[in-house]
């Protein structure tokens, strides 16, 4: 989304299996990359390290963005832990409009999605309506990912090969949180799918 609206990325996954990466290195390569925003996806098993890298970023000067799972259950608790303004639900049209924040194109009271913070308050704004034409997303930009970051002596990892059919799920698991996608579940078209598993053939040999 963000590279059809003409943004440069760079991803540093420091889960990937092959990157032992440590924080005062993401410190030192952020640093040197000098974005206008950053970026951290936040999980439960990860938190503690995704708010202590928050911390450490603030030095950089640049906007602090929380996502991923966490933020989707409790979307003001980044704000309230370093980060300036925190994601929650589907990010994919929230992040575009983030960037005309950046641009100064937007307000962020007229993002929604998002939690920040005012007057040193967190502010939650409105939930973001779920896109029902998931057809309509972009195919993962997987250039952006390190490849050796994900060999193993047999294969690559799913980061070349996974894709998503369907988001949601109808099912009522008592040890699952359904904050980003809800239960209501959407789907792709199969003609959609099968472009893509060609592109992935094409593009980087997955079978």
């Amino acid at each position: 989304m963000l590279k059809e609206k003409g943004v440069e990325g760079t991803v540093i996954d420091a889960s990937a299996i092959n990157n032992d990466i440590q924080t005062d290195e993401i410190l030192s390569q952020v640093a040197e990359i000098k974005p206008d925003l950053v970026g951290i996806t936040m999980n439960a098993l990860f938190l503690k390290p995704a708010y202590e890298l928050a911390q450490g970023m603030k030095s950089l000067g640049v906007p602090i963005v929380a996502g991923g799972p966490h933020p989707s259950i409790v979307p003001a608790e980044p704000v309230e832990n370093g980060c300036h303004i925190s994601v929650y639900g589907e990010g994919e049209h929230t992040a575009v409009e983030l960037i005309d924040y950046i641009r100064g194109e937007k307000a962020l009271k007229d993002i929604d999605g998002i939690a920040w913070s005012e007057n040193g308050k967190p502010v939650v704004n409105k939930p973001r309506a779920l896109e029902e034409n998931l057809d309509s997303f972009p195919f993962a930009d997987k250039d952006i990912f390190v490849r050796d970051h994900y060999t193993t002596d047999s294969e690559f990892y799913q980061v070349r090969g996974g894709m998503f059919t369907s988001r949601g799920c109808p099912a009522q698991c008592t040890y699952c949180n359904l904050s980003v996608f809800t239960r209501k579940v959407r789907v792709r078209s199969a003609q959609n799918l099968f472009q893509e598993m060609k592109w992935l053939n094409k593009t980087y040999g997955v079978t």
